[in-house]
């Protein structure tokens, strides 16, 4: 970044990615010790940050509000168990009693199948084509149409309030990119130069999102270490 900008690039068309605010800061902060410059104007965030920064900004191309709310892990769950009589469960009654903890179950499945990129129709889709030539094989198939149909009603339910949860601030940008390719231009021209950090940790949707980033030029550097990918049980992969 330091060359880059010693070359007459502009700070505001380098965007540098990572995981953490925490690490985001140190970046900038070690940035701004090499250059002695106070008005830097470089984007360096997080994936989650930046993805709910360019939503806001071009919410109304998908159909969303810029005023949406973000809803947290216990947001989710609370919202979740207000609305448990839309979700269609049958396979997991009684709903009379059903504990936070297998909301939580359904709500890391609908994480997990956002990052993977999997939308409710696909999943749906997925589901009607399992095999029910046994009993065990249909009570299976059940469950699956049961969980996409669930997936589907959160979905639209969030859209009906103008909530988006964690997951959807990369994957609702990452469905804008393919839809909007206008959109995906004007992004790929704002930021030429783009850098990754931690890319160990990177999971499937958030890489999707860099390919998406990248113009023709490629002009991506990330770093990264094997040896330190640990969050395998986040979807990094």
């Amino acid at each position: 970044v330091k060359q880059l900008l010693g070359s007459g690039i502009k700070s505001e068309s380098i965007l540098a990615l990572t995981f953490t605010e925490k690490a985001a800061r140190e970046m900038l902060d070690r940035l701004l010790e090499e250059t002695n410059k106070l008005n830097l104007e470089i984007p360096m965030m997080t994936f989650n940050a930046f993805g709910e920064s360019i939503l806001r900004e071009f919410a109304n191309h998908i159909g969303l509000g810029r005023s949406f709310r973000v809803l947290g892990e216990q947001a989710q769950i609370v919202f979740v168990r207000e609305r448990i009589d839309e979700f269609g469960l049958d396979y997991f009654l009684p709903l009379a009693n059903l504990p936070d903890s297998v909301i939580s179950d359904l709500l890391d499945l609908f994480s997990r199948a956002k990052q993977s990129l999997v939308t409710p129709e696909q999943y749906k889709a997925f589901a009607d084509k399992m095999p029910t030539t046994s009993e065990a094989e249909q009570l299976e198939r059940k469950q699956h149409i049961e969980l996409a149909s669930a997936y589907s009603s959160y979905v639209r339910l969030c859209a009906a309030e103008n909530l988006i949860d964690y997951d959807d601030q990369i994957f609702l940008l990452v469905q804008l990119l393919h839809k909007r390719p206008n959109i995906r231009q004007v992004l790929q021209k704002r930021y030429a130069y783009i850098f990754v950090d931690e890319f160990q940790d990177t999971n499937f949707m958030q890489s999707s999102l860099i390919d998406l980033l990248v113009s023709a030029e490629q002009n991506l550097i990330v770093v990264g270490d094997d040896d330190q990918s640990i969050y395998g049980f986040r979807g990094a992969d």
